[in-house]
């Protein structure tokens, strides 16, 4: 774990490079998503349409189901499918959901989820004052890289075992709902989440 420093130019010109980057993955996620349901599965719309209410990471990940579907070139270039990536990122969610649901009694909010061409998937959280972009890919051997930002002084950055519970991202989640008006129970940790985190 390392100390705050001051968050540089370097940093934030980087994150809004790589938000950039992900809003333009997602705007062209949600039109292969709307191309995917429309030829190949023209009954889920229809189906998912008188369910029961959910836990809303169960909802984001019904809402991406079509992402382990997807066939290599899905972006009509050279883009890899993300079924694994996928998997591994819903393990993901739904053991952070269930951490939060125990210890706070509280739904974790939903994410958005997206695929990137070079097979990974991104979780995507933005609640009120804060956002939080974790990008999960298919090598389990492989982890996790994150980034989180309040807009102001505060931002985190670093690399994470998507495979098991960490509960220093989680401080940032619950953060993220009581920055939207939730009334969530905050998890007593550290902010401070892997040795290339930038700290506040």
């Amino acid at each position: 774990m390392t100390g705050s420093r001051p968050v540089t130019s370097a940093d934030t010109v980087a994150w809004i490079e790589s938000t950039k980057e992900h809003r333009r993955r997602r705007a062209f996620s949600e039109q292969v998503r709307r191309q995917f349901l429309t030829q190949a599965m023209p009954s889920v719309v229809a189906s998912t349409s008188d369910e029961s209410p959910s836990e809303p990471t169960e909802d984001a990940i019904q809402d991406s189901s079509w992402i382990p579907d997807l066939e290599a070139g899905w972006d009509d270039e050279s883009a890899l499918p993300c079924r694994k990536a996928w998997e591994r990122a819903v393990e993901f969610l739904r053991r952070h959901a269930a951490t939060v649901r125990q210890q706070t009694g509280e739904s974790l909010a939903a994410p958005d989820l997206t695929p990137v061409a070079d097979g990974s998937v991104d979780l995507h959280w933005v609640n009120g004052s804060r956002e939080l972009l974790v990008n999960v890919p298919a090598d389990r051997r492989s982890p996790a890289a994150f980034y989180g930002d309040d807009f102001g002084d505060l931002k985190i950055k670093g690399t994470i075992d998507p495979d098991s519970t960490n509960e220093r991202l989680l401080l940032w989640l619950t953060t993220l709902q009581q920055s939207n008006g939730r009334s969530s129970r905050s998890l007593t940790v550290p902010i401070c989440i892997s040795d290339s985190t930038v700290c506040g």
